[in-house]
């Protein structure tokens, strides 16, 4: 990734996604923009409305300018920010545009569960709108990626979103997942010895579809290390099926795939990825 862009909306927990962005960018040599959009709404009441402004902005311009002076002297002249005025979605898909960001870093607003429900549907819209992968961070970063968990549907998506968390973290090991549904199961009853029989072909699959996502992968990127993936395979309803592997083997880092701009949200896994975002269990990596 050459271009980083990390939206800050300057809460405590926005550093963290700071420092993830700080994290991804030194190791991979990227540039560093972070754009912070004060929401209009915020200036729509009040006979101060002008003064208020200047005060986000003031506010917002120290913020920013400590968040330079803390970063490592090699990362210091790669590093731009910007500060607009609007609907903080919108600002932030311009900003990834402008900047032609391979990566858009969010952080969450911390823990009240209204908030956190605007923040995924900000991130929704961020997902829909712009055609750079979405990380939604969540945790406290304590080094690089370790153990990443990609959802796979077994279409292109979900192998351009492995393909996206291959390069994001080379060096984790990652889990494959797949979770299936019984076909058209108010009409088709199944013995357990034939949903074993289904389970074991959807698990060939699964492995065939992963074996081929990273000989494509590595005919492209060399590397020192070459990355250890696992598969698994299991029946159950989609997001109560991927939340019990999460809770399981407890990755760092939780990537879906959906169908692109615009149909963002209609595919599977997009209505997976909406639900691990209004409620994620850890950071999670929504790509196209």
């Amino acid at each position: 990734m050459k271009r980083i862009l990390v939206a800050l909306d300057l809460s405590p927990s926005s550093e963290w996604a700071f420092e993830r962005a700080v994290q991804l960018a030194g190791a991979d040599g990227a540039s560093l923009d972070a754009v912070h959009v004060i929401d209009d709404q915020l200036l729509r009441y009040g006979d101060q409305t002008e003064e208020f402004g200047a005060t986000l902005a003031a506010r917002a311009e120290a913020k920013l300018s400590r968040l330079w002076s803390d970063l490592p002297a090699s990362l210091r002249p790669r590093f731009r920010h910007a500060i607009r005025t609007g609907r903080p979605s919108e600002g932030i898909v311009a900003a990834a545009a402008e900047y032609r960001a391979d990566l858009i870093v969010l952080g969450m607003h911390g823990t009240d569960a209204m908030k956190d429900l605007f923040v995924g549907t900000t991130a929704e819209r961020i997902i829909r709108q712009s055609d750079a992968p979405v990380l939604m961070v969540r945790d406290n970063p304590d080094g690089p990626y370790s153990k990443v968990l990609v959802a796979t549907d077994l279409s292109k998506a979900s192998s351009r979103a492995l393909q996206a968390a291959l390069r994001l973290a080379p060096g984790a090991d990652f889990l494959v997942g797949h979770v299936f549904e019984t076909p058209f199961p108010g009409l088709i009853r199944m013995t357990e010895e034939h949903a074993e029989d289904y389970r074991r072909q959807r698990a060939a699959e699964t492995d065939e579809q992963v074996r081929r996502d990273l000989e494509a992968f590595l005919a492209i990127h060399t590397g020192p290390k070459q990355p250890t993936i696992a598969s698994l395979c299991e029946r159950g309803e989609a997001i109560g099926g991927l939340a019990a592997m999460v809770e399981r083997h407890q990755p760092e880092l939780l990537v879906i795939g959906t169908n692109g701009r615009d149909g963002g949200t209609g595919s599977r896994l997009g209505s997976v990825a909406v639900a691990f975002l209004n409620s994620p269990p850890c950071d999670v990596l929504v790509s196209h």
